[in-house]
């Protein structure tokens, strides 16, 4: 047997040494085998986490292909029995195409129909003597001896059924991972299971009781909504009740792997199955929104979700690689999804890569996917090539398709063109076990075997359970309209808890009346538990603002101004860690441009033990080359950040995830990471504003309704690049209008718990205290920056460090502070974001300094009504007042901002606005039209 290359993450620090050879290019040696991947060990060196030796990065983050050296007896049978080593290969190869996976039977390959399965193809007699004949199984196939062990030799007869039963029986095994310890060990694990052909070799007597009575307790819980709820869209998990199988089993091989905390997304289907089966939910609590009462308590802000988004945290009761009667080894968190399937999958990997730092490869990602949604949506190949970066990898996550072998009620014909809907976890060689959903105990292995792949090698895995949707895509659905064959056969099917445990009391595994009970046990306390719903008494609990949260509230009012500003003799110590081009700049106190001002922030907040994440594409370096956080060896490309070494004991971490070229997995994962932890600033930053329409999902499902749907607070930033500067339709618009267009503040400006702010600094001082505003506050709320392109090396653009020194904060309005005579003010131009330099620059020219003051507006959501107007009434004399803007009129803040400034703008006096014209497609592309029209709405803004 060849010896497992595995490097445990607890042996980190133990092999460190062997890491700094293979990332200097030396060769290594790992368990007898030869190693060469320098990409791997950099992978393995890069994101240590505070603990020494914790590593938070996949060990694969860069597969590493051993070169393996097979012993002399191996070699030797298998060059003896070529002819079988081509079989085995071919078994394990497409074997999975002639599997019995679909339980209704409709979607069957005859083994004969596949010549490769066919021994006859290789010249292998399998009747008479030949078929007799006693080989060595060394190098060949691993066949379960029933003691644990593998036999070391078989007929050849024996060998094929050997074959037969394990990948072509209810588990098919698409192998398809190029690292032949992983395919070794695949194998090995496979060709135990015997295709789940075997049931009391794969799972003992007590435990497929203990399955009898889940399944069976599914059902009644789906028959007793059927019963008592007729008419609503539960999603019922009839049909594929053995998704609680597969849980159960991924629970307890968990535990058996050390597996502390699992974070879990999945869509709607059996979701309410799980919350009240395995997650210990209390039923009443879907009770009582299905009888028209709120999951949040009396007295908190929150419109509430629907039942099938419903979440938990909890603490399960397994511990050891079992279920058991009392502790707890086991903590889940089942989150919050939309029904806009499958975006909440990159949150939580996001979460769970946030919780790593601290428990390492302890915490795991399960996801649960529809077999439809898994092939037709993006964010899937987003989530996967994001599965070993090292900004991003979890150390795998385990996947469980939930295959109805429908979309909808629309064949898979329809809605996909690979053979499975899994194929595209293929573009990461992500191993596959498709199996028969009428097989619970081929289903709980699986399941078992999955989570112990992840487990050893710290890559994604994914179980396919086919299965099928007794009822419609929701209870009130006649799927039967085009699915008549289907659902011919699907009626006259007896259903999975009664085939099973019937099956079982037939071979005198379980007692029925135990099972019966059991099952009559679950449904009695349903009924207590409706009544309890129904009494006036009931109060849902408050599962919100708990465990790193509990310092934090549901604030009041959100506009009161917080100071953010830091002493000046912090600022320049922070600064020595910058590089020597600001340095003079910092010495002088002023001149400091927005990437100074940024590290500055950044630098504050890891001197007060926060941590800094900023996320995107290259952002390191930064689109505009601005920001160079990270100090490159130019003969090694090592590199370094510097901020991370300031010479504050106890201080944060600074973070810089260079990302894959996405951004709604990435920004999924950015939320999820900043909804974990609240003690770390978390950025994603747009190469280009508009790209975030690449993200709209999860603009509009999380960052703006999170809150208000799941009372989950959140302070991801997002910098979005901005400005009008002749470069074309692309990249001149983060579209303003949409992100205002999602603020829930009214015309009037009551509100004052705003569902996210939107922001258009024009200082680097004003960024500089937005970003640590965000942290300083008991309270936490996403951050939509209209961040700036021209304007980070505008001469003009800059601020000095009293700018940003204590007693400072962030200004939500700027008056004109060039103005000495307000009386002789007689028009107001009113400006959010860098058209404000050049409507400075126009005014100097047209000699009109004094009688026109131009006032910015950088807080845009919430709208500053009361400072607004504070500034506006010092203009007495002032009678005319003209919005300007670059963008379109279509476009921008001017719709928004229009209803809101004539709150505060006397109708006897005169509001305009000044700007483009509507435009469908934003800007302009060549450079004559462009000056013309600044030219155009310049003039009108003065008057010229």
């Amino acid at each position: 047997m060849l010896r497992s290359t595995h490097v445990s993450w607890g042996a980190v620090n133990s092999t460190l040494s062997w890491v700094a050879k293979v990332a200097s290019g030396k060769t290594a040696q790992v368990g007898g085998i030869t190693a060469v991947s320098a990409g791997m060990a950099r992978a393995m060196t890069m994101g240590m986490s505070k603990a020494s030796g914790q590593m938070i990065n996949s060990l694969m983050g860069s597969r590493n292909y051993f070169v393996l050296a097979e012993t002399a007896e191996e070699r030797t049978n298998q060059n003896t029995h070529a002819n079988l080593v081509r079989l085995a290969s071919a078994y394990r190869t497409c074997g999975h195409a002639a599997a019995r996976l679909d339980p209704l039977g409709l979607s069957v390959v005859p083994r004969e129909d596949i010549p490769e399965l066919d021994p006859a193809h290789y010249g292998l007699e399998v009747e008479g003597a030949a078929g007799e004949q006693v080989v060595s199984t060394l190098g060949l196939v691993f066949m379960p001896d029933g003691a644990g062990g593998f036999k070391s030799e078989a007929t050849v007869k024996d060998v094929v059924a050997h074959l037969q039963a394990a990948f072509t029986g209810d588990i098919g095994a698409e192998l398809h991972v190029p690292d032949a310890v992983e395919r070794r060990w695949l194998t090995e694990r496979v060709e135990a299971m015997a295709g789940g052909t075997q049931p009391a070799a794969l799972v003992d007597a007590s435990k497929r009781t203990e399955l009898a009575k889940l399944l069976v307790e599914s059902e009644g819980f789906d028959n007793f909504m059927q019963k008592k709820f007729a008419f609503v869209k539960r999603y019922g998990l009839e049909g594929a009740e053995a998704m609680l199988v597969a849980l159960e089993g991924m629970f307890e091989a968990s535990t058996a792997n050390s597996i502390s905390d699992m974070t879990i997304v999945m869509p709607h289907r059996g979701r309410l199955n799980f919350l009240t089966g395995l997650l210990k939910t209390d039923p009443a609590l879907i009770f009582g929104k299905l009888k028209g009462k709120s999951e949040i308590p009396e007295g908190i802000r929150g419109s509430g979700d629907v039942l099938s988004h419903l979440a938990v945290s909890t603490d399960l009761p397994y511990a050891g690689g079992a279920r058991v009667e009392s502790g707890s080894e086991l903590h889940v968190s089942l989150i919050h999804n939309p029904s806009h399937l499958e975006h909440a999958n990159p949150v939580a990997l996001g979460k769970v890569r946030s919780r790593q730092r601290e428990l390492g490869p302890s915490a795991m990602c399960l996801m649960l996917h529809g077999d439809a949604a898994f092939a037709g949506q993006g964010v899937i190949q987003e989530s996967f090539m994001m599965s070993s970066l090292p900004s991003y990898s979890t150390a795998g996550t385990v996947h469980l398709i939930v295959n109805n072998q429908l979309g909808f009620t629309a064949s898979h014909a329809d809605y996909r063109s690979s053979r499975y809907s899994s194929d595209v976890g293929k573009v990461v060689c992500t191993p596959v076990l498709h199996v028969n959903g009428e097989n619970p105990e081929a289903v709980y292995a699986a399941s078992q075997l999955a989570v112990d792949f992840r487990a050893k090698f710290h890559r994604d895995i994914i179980v396919d359970m086919v299965a099928y949707r007794r009822r419609g895509h929701n209870e009130l659905d006649e799927p039967a309209f085009t699915q008549p064959l289907m659902y011919e056969a699907i009626r006259k099917r007896e259903s999975l808890p009664k085939m099973y445990s019937a099956k079982l009391a037939d071979e005198g595994v379980a007692d029925p009346e135990i099972i019966t009970a059991s099952a009559a046990a679950a449904e009695a306390k349903l009924e207590e538990r409706l009544a309890a719903a129904e009494s006036p008494d009931y109060t849902p609990p408050a599962n919100h603002l708990g465990g790193k949260w509990a310092e934090f509230k549901q604030t009041d009012d959100a506009t009161v101004p917080v100071e953010t500003g830091v002493s000046l003799e912090t600022l320049r110590a922070i600064g020595k860690a910058s590089v020597s081009p600001r340095m003079k700049k910092l010495d002088a106190g002023d001149g400091l441009d927005w990437a100074t001002a940024e590290s500055l922030a950044w630098g504050s907040l890891l001197a007060d033990g926060y941590d800094v994440r900023i996320s995107g594409q290259d952002v390191g370096r930064g689109t505009f080359s601005h920001r160079h956080v990270y100090l490159y060896d130019q003969g090694s490309s090592s590199r370094v950040v510097p901020l991370n070494d300031i010479g504050v004991d106890g201080q944060g971490t600074l973070h810089i995830a260079n990302s894959s070229l996405s951004e709604m997995a990435v920004l999924g994962f950015e939320y999820g990471f900043a909804m974990d932890d609240p003690k770390t600033l978390v950025m994603w930053e747009a190469q280009f504003g508009d790209f975030a329409n690449g993200a709209q999902t999860i603009f509009d499902q999380f960052i703006a309704s999170g809150e208000q749907k799941w009372l989950r607070q959140n302070g991801l930033v997002t910098m979005l690049p901005h400005g009008f500067d002749g470069a074309g339709p692309e990249h001149s618009s983060a579209r303003i209008e949409r992100f205002l267009q999602l603020c829930d503040g009214d015309i009037k400006c009551t509100s004052k718990d705003p569902n996210m702010f939107v922001i258009n600094p024009t200082t680097p001082a004003n960024y500089f205290h937005a970003l640590r505003r965000q942290m300083v506050r008991d309270f936490r709320k996403p951050l939509i920056i209209i961040s700036p392109k021209t304007l980070l090396r505008l001469r003009e653009c800059t601020s000095s460090l009293t700018d940003m020194a204590e007693g400072t904060a962030f200004q939500p309005v700027f008056d004109d502070v060039s103005i000495e005579d307000k009386a002789a003010v007689d028009r107001v131009l009113l400006c959010s974001g860098k058209i404000y330099y050049d409507l400075v620059k126009r005014r100097d020219e047209a000699g009109l300094t004094d009688s026109t003051a131009i006032i910015r507006l950088e807080e845009l959501h919430p709208f500053p009504l009361d400072a607004m107007a504070s500034i506006l009434d010092s203009y007495s004399r002032a009678d005319n007042y003209v919005w300007v803007q670059e963008e379109p009129a279509n476009n921008g803040a001017w719709r928004y901002v229009d209803p809101r400034l004539r709150q505060i703008i006397s109708s006897r006096k005169h509001l305009s606005y000044a700007g483009r014209p509507p435009m469908a497609a934003v800007a302009v592309a060549h450079a004559a039209t462009h000056k013309a029209e600044i030219e155009a709405f310049m003039s009108k803004a003065f008057a010229l």
